[in-house]
């Protein structure tokens, strides 16, 4: 019986792929075969709505942007990330895409793209995303300090911090960078800073 359904299924979208006005309705097939897991299908639905030369500008930016989600769920990354770019550069997508971006270079850990990111989705929706961009440069700052690289792990987190003052997390890694260069008193005070301000944190801070 499933094969019957999906034969069928087939024939529906070859009939509708030469009509015009069903731009919609095959969007929305791709749509659901995304969400069933049928990505093979969601993609080569949304490739052959862009290959089509009748398109309108704003149905062909809308299928781009359906299959940059379509490369992203199937772990293709590399292709995600270039039409999600094209597509967020029009008002009309560009916070659908930078969000979706931004989860993508949170999967991948890369913290710059994120934070380009980060600051272009500001921009088109005028949140304040500090507390958010303080995070990645906290993220960065881990990985400099891990490699040994510690003046940038310094500047990361002074980053971190200029964005949010109160950032524990940067302040729990600038007490550790002081320790690490046997600054106790200095670390002692970023830590003590913590817990004037969290006091329910003093033991993560011990």
């Amino acid at each position: 019986m499933h094969v019957y359904k999906r034969q069928g299924l087939d024939v529906l979208i070859r009939a509708l792929e030469t009509h015009e006005e069903t731009v919609e309705i095959q969007r929305a097939l791709g749509n659901l075969f995304r969400r069933r897991g049928e990505l093979e299908r969601a993609t080569q639905l949304h490739q052959n709505l862009i290959a089509r030369s009748e398109l309108e500008p704003e149905q062909r930016r809308l299928a781009l942007y359906e299959l940059g989600q379509d490369y992203y769920k199937a772990g293709l990354f590399d292709r995600a990330e270039s039409l999600l770019h094209e597509v967020a550069e029009t008002d009309e997508y560009s916070e659908s895409a930078y969000r979706l971006l931004l989860q993508l270079y949170e999967q991948e850990k890369e913290w710059d793209n994120a934070i380009v990111a980060a600051k272009k989705l500001s921009l088109a929706t005028g949140d304040d995303l500090n507390g958010l961009l303080a995070q990645y440069f906290c993220e960065l700052a881990e990985e400099r300090m891990t490699a040994g690289f510690y003046q940038e792990c310094a500047g990361f987190i002074n980053q971190a911090l200029i964005l949010e003052k109160n950032c524990t997390r940067a302040l729990m890694q600038s007490g550790r960078l002081r320790a690490i260069k046997n600054e106790h008193k200095l670390a002692i005070r970023e830590w003590g800073k913590i817990v004037n301000l969290h006091p329910e944190m003093l033991t993560d801070v011990v």
